[in-house]
C-alpha cells in the first residue's frame, strides 16, 4: 500500500489530467485538499512540494498553489 502523500499525489495528478483542474487553475487551499481527501495537512503539504518537484504545480509556501501552465504528461511519484 502506498504511503498516504502518494494517494494526495495521485488524487491531484488525476484532477490535472482530466482537465477537473487546467493549467493555471488555483488549487484548493491545504486545508481544503486534506478535508476533501481524509488526511492530515501535513500530508496534503508533503505531496504539494513533490508535485511542485515534478512540474505539476507552481507557487510559494505561504500563497497559493496552481496547475503549471505546462504540466508534465506522466506522474512520478
Amino acid at each position: 500500500m502506498p504511503a498516504e502523500y502518494v494517494r494526495v499525489y495521485e488524487s491531484v495528478v488525476a484532477r490535472i489530467r482530466s482537465g477537473e483542474w487546467p493549467p493555471g487553475h488555483q488549487l484548493p487551499s491545504i486545508a481544503r485538499l486534506a478535508d476533501e481527501l481524509d488526511t492530515s495537512q501535513t500530508t496534503v503539504k508533503s505531496a504539494l512540494m513533490l508535485l511542485g518537484r515534478d512540474g505539476w504545480t507552481r507557487g510559494q509556501q505561504g500563497k497559493a498553489t496552481y496547475v503549471s501552465d505546462e504540466p508534465p504528461i506522466t506522474p512520478k511519484p
